[in-house]
């Protein structure tokens, strides 16, 4: 049931695109098909050695790696689709990828994101 109702969902791609300084152009790489409901929520990336991170309105992450030139899209933790998220962002700690969120009853939830 939830395969159909995504197959029948209004979906949008987002295109990526790599500039090459050693060419000083821009490289077309590829689609990232999401639910048209989705977009970045902020114009910011967090940047770590060569990946780069974007955090999208469904609390989901963005990865992609400059050198391999993949992506994967990670589920936020679970607590933040559990309740109400007044704020959420993406920011570096101690050379990891952190979420932090602001629940509507003002309590703050931090995670640091280990394996990615």
């Amino acid at each position: 049931m939830i395969d159909l109702l995504k197959d029948h969902a209004d979906y949008d791609n987002f295109h990526l695109e790599l500039f090459a300084f050693n060419t000083w152009e821009w490289r077309e790489l590829c689609n990232i098909r999401l639910p048209s409901s989705v977009y970045p929520v902020l114009d910011e990336a967090i940047i770590s050695g060569s990946v780069v991170y974007f955090l999208f309105s469904n609390y989901d992450i963005l990865r992609f790696d400059v050198f391999s030139e993949e992506y994967l899209v990670i589920s936020a933790p679970s607590i933040t689709n559990d309740t109400n998220s007044y704020t959420s962002r993406l920011i570096k700690f101690d050379e990891k990828l952190t979420y932090f969120s602001i629940s509507g009853d003002l309590s703050w939830t931090i995670w640091l994101l280990y394996q990615f």
